[in-house]
């Protein structure tokens, strides 16, 4: 059986899919718990980089036994990461996440080492199409750098290219859509930038980047236990998810609503002003509202409810009632609540807020109810600045999430005016459809 596997190296967990080319259906599905990342005082947010590999060789060698023939592996990964190493590939970091905040812990000139970056973010937005955030590689490269622990060779790993290294590929490739993760890539230009790392004083610095090829190429090959298996891909998670729920459309907005969410849809000149992501084909672009609180702000407040309710003697309710709330419960409630609860939430962080509230109001059931409603105006305000030209009309909604929770489509439909979707992958992940939808593209390389 010729078996194309599907893998999306994700923050929280790692899915994979097993698909039958030949039948052109599912074989298998399994996930993965990602390796837990490890939490420094200075800010510093970490995982052990030979984990991943190890993840992957355990599955090849499970599948393998079970006489499966991998003909290809299609990989996405999550972005705003990077291992640096010496120009041997020997690691003098771990693989350093999105999360890390070390930046904001250096101290420059009696400001944070974050801080002094700022100066530099108009250029930062116009070659990198991103808002200048604590946790890129971008910045941890600053980090590093002002530690004076950056040697005169360096080479720069995504989690893609790395995991290749790993595997004994020592020419691994990455795509567009995961270079531009970095903040260290042009894509206007679609080329690592020199300017960037002028800012970081890094500019005499021999740097080895991986190289980005076409959505076509292969990325590198995995010889393992007797088979030799092309890999593809390489790409954002993000991308991969949005291309697997909309593949591309012109008419509609995709929101991605995880444990983290983002607002997405295809780049147009009114929206110049906003943050850009590079797509797969001829200088395709997004247009992206990314860090939107969700998932994960939404569970310190179930953590919060459950714990008053375990420690009277109670159950845990909090998912089962949010999940079942009506549409009407929603529309009716009468709280503002401000979500943004992480340093890293898309607007100003002052913490979170609760307003509007009134002698009658503050109950658990207006509570729950205004909490829902507080998180899909968010979607609504954004969408609404977007919408000046009214040339969408369609809301799609993906991720684990959004699927989960009833009201979502009928209560936005209601708030927007627009027809709302819930997009249900083949495979069970969104990420993993768009790989697989990529993997069905004509003339795929196969050398």
């Amino acid at each position: 059986m010729n078996t194309i596997l599907l893998i999306d190296y994700g923050a929280s967990r790692i899915k994979i899919a097993l698909w039958d080319k030949k039948k052109d259906c599912l074989v298998k599905s399994l996930e993965v718990k990602s390796p837990s990342p490890t939490y420094s005082e200075r800010g510093e947010v970490e995982n052990d980089p030979f984990e991943y590999w190890q993840i992957l060789k355990g599955v090849l060698t499970n599948l393998i036994e079970d006489k499966y023939s991998i003909e290809s592996i299609w990989l996405c990964c999550e972005m705003h990461g990077a291992i640096f190493t010496d120009h041997k590939g020997n690691i003098f970091s771990k693989y350093i996440g999105w999360r890390d905040q070390r930046s904001i812990f250096i101290k420059k000139n009696k400001s944070s080492l974050f801080e002094c970056l700022l100066a530099n973010s108009e250029m930062f937005f116009e070659i990198s199409g991103m808002n200048l955030k604590p946790g890129l590689p971008f910045v941890t490269l600053a980090a590093l750098t002002a530690q004076g622990i950056i040697p005169k060779k360096v080479r720069i790993f995504t989690l893609a290219d790395w995991i290749l290294w790993c595997a004994g590929e020592k020419n691994a490739k990455i795509n567009g859509t995961l270079a531009a993760a970095t903040g260290l890539y042009d894509i206007n230009n679609e080329k690592w930038s020199c300017s960037l790392l002028k800012v970081l004083g890094l500019e005499n610095t021999q740097i080895i980047f991986p190289k980005v090829t076409n959505i076509r190429e292969p990325i590198g090959t995995i010889h393992y236990m007797g088979q030799s298996i092309k890999v593809f891909g390489g790409l954002g998670d993000m991308q991969a998810a949005m291309y697997g729920a909309t593949k591309d459309r012109d008419d509609s907005y995709g929101i991605n609503i995880g444990t983290g969410s983002q607002i997405i849809c295809n780049y147009s000149d009114e929206f110049h002003s906003y943050e850009t992501r590079p797509g797969f084909f001829n200088k395709r672009k997004y247009t992206v509202f990314s860090h939107i609180p969700s998932g994960r702000v939404l569970s310190s407040f179930a953590n919060f409810f459950d714990e008053i309710a375990t420690s009277s003697n109670g159950q845990p309710f909090f998912w089962h009632r949010f999940y079942n709330l009506t549409t009407s419960e929603v529309m009716d409630a009468n709280l503002n609540i401000d979500l943004n609860l992480f340093s890293n939430n898309r607007d100003q962080f002052e913490g979170g807020a609760i307003k509007n509230i009134r002698e009658n109001n503050l109950n658990h059931s207006n509570f729950l109810s205004s909490l829902a409603l507080s998180w899909l105006l968010q979607y609504v305000k954004i969408i609404e600045n977007l919408d000046q030209q009214k040339k969408r009309n369609f809301i799609i909604v993906f991720g684990g999430l959004g699927r989960k929770v009833k009201f979502v489509p009928e209560t936005l439909q209601i708030l927007l005016n627009k027809e709302v979707k819930i997009f249900y992958p083949h495979t069970g992940e969104e990420t993993l459809d768009g790989l697989l939808k990529l993997s069905h593209l004509e003339n795929i390389s196969t050398t």
